[in-house]
């Protein structure tokens, strides 16, 4: 009918759906976080949903496209651009959507996040800033982490992050078939650790 549909809509829909299955079950308000999140349309997805609070973290460039994109689709939402989370010391959940800079998730509270995710940019890092990242990620999330990444061709493996197995356990690891239709070499998984 005229419209162009990018092809990731399907695959972020999908990964929002396997969301908001896993917390489900949560509190009537439930927290997400999401590392890397692009122009927005895996948050586009979540926060179709009510009683969603999405936290997405990624570099200070790509927030306000972020911003942008979700402000654009979804302008009856609460979104909040923050600057600097140490300073302006806000209240997550007065919000919908807070978006938030990769040098911020320290500032994050601890056991806060029903379900934090990320798809493919944690295996394409140096490996001190994915070992950052889940060191945070691990910390920050109180129920279920679930990340898509490459297991073979990148620098770091998805299989070796340092993820604390004596908060999670490895709850299931699909090969993720998104991409095996351009690649047929394709070497994401998908994986969701629940807390113990």
């Amino acid at each position: 009918d005229g419209y162009n549909i990018n092809p990731n809509y399907f695959k972020n829909h999908y990964y929002a759906k396997i969301s908001l299955k896993l917390i489900e079950k949560s509190k009537k308000n439930k927290f997400v976080f999401e590392l890397g999140g692009g122009y927005g349309n895996y948050a586009y997805f979540l926060n179709l949903e009510k009683d969603i609070t999405y936290v997405g973290c990624d570099l200070p460039e790509n927030i306000s496209l972020t911003y942008f994109y979700l402000k654009s689709l979804l302008p009856y939402k609460k979104i909040k651009l923050v600057h600097d989370l140490n300073k302006e010391k806000i209240v997550l959940d007065e919000y919908d959507i807070v978006l938030i800079s990769n040098y911020d998730i320290e500032y994050l509270p601890s056991d806060y996040f029903d379900l934090s995710f990320n798809s493919y940019s944690l295996a394409e890092m140096q490996t001190e800033a994915i070992n950052n990242y889940i060191h945070h990620i691990s910390r920050i999330t109180k129920n279920y982490f679930f990340h898509v990444n490459h297991t073979k061709y990148s620098s770091f493996k998805s299989d070796n992050f340092k993820i604390s197995l004596n908060k999670f356990s490895l709850v299931s690891k699909n090969e993720s078939l998104w991409n095996k239709y351009t690649n047929k070499f394709s070497d994401e998984y998908e994986f969701i650790y629940k807390a113990i």
